[in-house]
């Protein structure tokens, strides 16, 4: 009888083939371990990296804002304006002396907001220094090491200010003078409305001008306004509604209570607003249109247009003289008045008031108040429009039937 042979493993074999797998396991373990180990080094490298990242332009974003002309530190105090704004001392509680400093967390510490609940900006922050650049040059140095990342070095100017770009101001005068809605050396407006979706807005400079605004019933809703010196808000909320008007102002801005912009501000001065806003932009220069107070047209050209010395209120009213001009419970189309009378030149007033032309009065004061409404062009020395929502709005009219002369 033939006898059968034993297919099965011997123990030696079992035990070498469970050695090779153990070999096996081992070696994916500690490669699994160690691509682990990698990725979370990575992970760790980009959350220090982006901590870096934070601590860096939060600095930078708040000077900018801080509008900073002048730069300086004090025992390790960055100071903008003569207002501490980072204070590099790692500190347990906050003395509200600087809008950022250093809270421990651990063996590192926090950069927090010292505004609202002390917010957490960045972490893992091994030391921020401030140092004067060597060589005798004019800057700070801050340097800002995150934990197993190499120190970023920020180089701020001492004296200096943000620019912005600018959109273009309009090169011909003259072509864009059937776009103003109100040009004037002064301009004040409370509880009154100027209307002009697509037109402008001037506030020429002498002896200081400025744009004077009151009320929250007060509103500009204009596509851009140039004001050469100051403007003065109060409470007033001013702009278009889809945030597309620009304002230029070559000195400072000055919000007060609950006043705020909708739209965008390039101003050279100072402003006086505490809290973050993306539309305002510090510019070292503005280009303004050159555009100045016009003279009246020579005496011949009121002749042959048509124009008169009487000063009753009519319809297509054509005056040209001295005298100062009431329209009180007036209606009025196609008015062209020019008076060279200082003092309240022009006044239209009461709600029954409905007056539209062009009114000039280079010399003297346009007053539109007590809920009148005025729709046209106006061109003054000084500008008040005031109390019982007051209105001007824009309305079209031919360059050729100004009573000024444009620049050549």
């Amino acid at each position: 009888m033939k006898q059968n042979k034993n297919t099965g493993f011997t123990i030696l074999e079992i035990l070498v083939t469970l050695g090779i797998l153990s070999i096996i396991l081992m070696s994916a373990t500690t490669l699994l371990t160690s691509n682990i180990k990698a990725v979370q080094a990575v992970d760790k490298n980009v959350e220090h990296t982006q901590n870096l990242r934070i601590a860096t332009n939060q600095i930078l974003d708040r000077i900018k804002k801080d509008n900073a002309v002048k730069v300086q530190y004090e025992a390790g105090v960055l100071i903008i304006n003569d207002k501490p704004l980072l204070d590099t001392t790692i500190k347990t509680t906050n003395s509200n002396s600087s809008q950022l400093w250093l809270y421990p967390n651990g063996n590192t510490a926090e950069l927090r907001d010292a505004t609202g609940n002390n917010q957490v900006l960045a972490e893992y922050i091994e030391y921020i220094t401030i140092d004067d650049e060597p060589n005798g040059k004019p800057y700070l140095n801050i340097k800002i090491k995150v934990a197993e990342i190499e120190e970023a070095v920020l180089s701020i100017p001492k004296t200096f200010a943000f620019s912005s770009e600018i959109p273009d101001s309009p090169d011909d005068p003259n072509a864009f003078w059937g776009k103003y809605i109100t040009f004037s050396h002064r301009l004040e407006i409370q509880d009154a409305t100027i209307n002009g979706p697509d037109v402008y807005v001037y506030v020429a400079n002498r002896n200081g001008s400025t744009l004077q605004i009151h009320n929250s019933t007060t509103k500009i809703k204009t596509a851009r306004v140039y004001v050469e010196k100051h403007l003065v808000i109060h409470d007033a909320v001013l702009g278009k509604d889809d945030g597309s008007s620009i304002f230029y102002v070559d000195g400072n801005v000055t919000f007060v209570n609950q006043a705020k912009i909708i739209g965008k501000v390039y101003y050279t001065g100072n402003v006086n607003h505490d809290k973050e806003d993306d539309n305002l932009h510090k510019v070292d220069s503005i280009d303004f249109p050159e555009i100045s107070m016009p003279d009246p047209k020579p005496e011949a050209w009121f002749a042959e247009n048509g124009f008169t010395a009487d000063p009753t209120p009519r319809n297509n009213m054509k005056y040209s003289g001295n005298d100062y001009i009431l329209l009180d419970n007036v209606t009025a189309g196609n008015v062209c008045i020019y008076t060279s009378y200082t003092g309240n030149a022009i006044e239209l007033r009461n709600h029954a008031t409905n007056v539209s032309g062009i009114l000039y009065a280079p010399y003297g004061t346009v007053l539109i108040r007590s809920g009148a409404t005025f729709s046209g062009l106006i061109v003054a020395d000084e500008i008040i429009i005031e109390n019982s929502n007051t209105t001007v709005n824009f309305q079209s009219f031919d360059t050729s039937d100004l009573p000024f002369q444009i620049q050549d």
